[in-house]
């Protein structure tokens, strides 16, 4: 398992994060029955790249159990807005009176030009 002590979490570089840290040996022994446990073990290093627009200063690691969760949330103005849908049926009604009020102003255009 890998310990909060072995574990190093970095920023290299501006969109660079660096994961490094040490998984130790582990051996169990129960009264007369030994069980054997393997498990890796030595350094590892890893490194990637973070997308644009993460907020660096609001960055947070957890380590439970020996599984490390980074979170690295959005900056505010990069965050998607929720934009309010009207139903299919609401917009084709409007749709529909438009182009009513745009045939009425036709028509009276006409109208006006054939009494002249």
């Amino acid at each position: 398992m890998v310990r909060a002590r072995s574990v190093c979490a970095q920023l290299r570089s501006p969109r660079n994060a660096c994961i490094t840290g040490k998984r130790q040996e582990e051996e169990r022994q129960e009264g007369e029955t030994y069980y054997a446990v393997e498990r890796s073990y030595g350094s590892f290093s890893r490194t990637f790249t973070l997308p644009e627009g993460c907020d660096l200063d609001h960055v947070k690691a957890e380590l439970n159990q020996g599984v490390l969760t980074l979170v690295v949330p959005k900056k505010e103005a990069i965050k998607s807005k929720h934009i309010s849908l009207r139903t299919l049926k609401e917009g084709i009604k409007e749709g529909v009176e438009n182009i009513k009020e745009s045939v009425e102003s036709l028509k009276e255009k006409v109208a006006g030009k054939v009494r002249s």
